[in-house]
Order: structure tokens, then sequence, then C-alpha cells
């Protein structure tokens, strides 16, 4: 256990999760989302990265995507390192080892500054510090630099398709056209100097409210 009081559910379904028991864990999450707590960004982050096990790859690229926006604000690198590291393992099931290995960096930074050895070596395995470490990721001033090119409207198609969503599924959320979609990407594909959806940060961040 962690010594949090407030994540008890959270601590329980991750145990149950070791033991094989998703559905059991499903339901201390479930209870954990409703609780007040949740409100707190560290406690919705664990939550959801804690959800992402009884669910399908793309889901839980969506659900891990959430985490990271929420560990990110609460200030823990360590959970938010587990999270990414978790994210890279999806994109590799996904059929995207270019972009997870993009994405597994920063975990793999983030797991050295903690001493987080075991979480280092499994996001990134064989690199260390004798073995030389992986180019160290763009600061986040940079993406920073990068979404300011982004209009609102572009950033939040940009951001949806970050975290997994079709064209059609950006459209159906954010009521536009299936065509608008295309043309706000186009415009950021342009703007960043990238070719492809693949391509597009993984740093760039929105909030869960607007994404929801």
């Amino acid at each position: 256990m962690r010594g949090r009081p407030w994540s008890w559910r959270t601590d329980a379904a991750e145990a149950l999760l070791q033991l094989g028991e998703a559905h059991r864990a499903e339901r201390f999450v479930a209870d954990q989302l409703a609780t007040r707590d949740a409100a707190n960004p560290w406690v919705s982050g664990i939550s959801l990265r804690a959800r992402v096990a009884t669910r399908e790859p793309r889901e839980r690229q969506i659900l891990l995507a959430k985490s990271i926006d929420e560990l990110r604000r609460s200030g823990d690198r360590y959970e938010l390192a587990r999270s990414m590291a978790e994210l890279g393992q999806v994109l590799k099931e996904l059929g995207e080892p270019t972009r997870a290995n993009t994405v597994n960096r920063r975990p793999w930074h983030l797991a050295q500054e903690c001493g987080a050895e075991a979480l280092r070596e499994k996001t990134l395995p064989g690199h260390s510090a004798v073995t030389g470490m992986p180019e160290d990721p763009a600061p986040v001033a940079a993406y920073a630099d990068l979404e300011a090119k982004l209009s609102d409207s572009e950033r939040r198609v940009a951001m949806l398709a970050v975290h997994g969503h079709t064209n059609r599924e950006i459209a159906m959320k954010l009521y536009i056209t299936v065509s608008t979609v295309e043309q706000h990407l186009t415009r950021v594909y342009r703007k960043l100097s990238i070719s492809s959806r693949q391509e597009l940060p993984v740093d760039l961040r929105l909030s869960v409210t607007e994404m929801a």
C-alpha cells in the first residue's frame, strides 16, 4: 500500500490485478472513481490506469492518455512514468513500435530520476547509465511552443487524434463534420511540420474536461 488513505480502493484493485482478478478489480476502480476523492488528479490518474486491464487496446490508449494528463497535474513523477510506460506497451500492441519507442524515452528518464531501476529496465530493456542513455526527450517547453502554433479548434482535434480517436469519432465529439476534422488535421500537420497523426507529439496536452 502507498500510504494514502483515499486510494485504498485503487490499491486493492492493483493487488487483485496481480492475482489475475481483473473483473473484481474493475469494481473497486469504479467505486473509487465515484467518490469525491476522484477529483484529486493523483487518485484519478492511478484509478484510470488500473481500469486499463479490462479494456481493448484502443480504449486502453485513451484511458492511459487521460491517466497521464491527471498524473502530470499531480506532480507524481513515478506514477506518471508507470502510465507512460504502459502507453508505450499499448502502442506496440497497436502496431506502432516507432511511436512506442519515442514515448518510452520519457518514462525511462523519469524512472531514472526517481531511482526506479526496475521500471526503467521494464520500459526500455537493456538501456542503463553504463550501456547508454536514450536520447533525452524534448522538454515540455518545446511542446508548449508547438501547441502555441495551433488554434483552439486545431488543438482539440489534434489531442483527440493523439488519444486514439478516429476522424469520425472526433467529428461526433466536437459536433463538426468529418471534412472539417480532416481540414483541421491538415493544418496541424503543416504547422508542426509532420505528415501523419502517428507523428503528433504525445505530450500535446488537453484537460480531461475538454475531452468529456
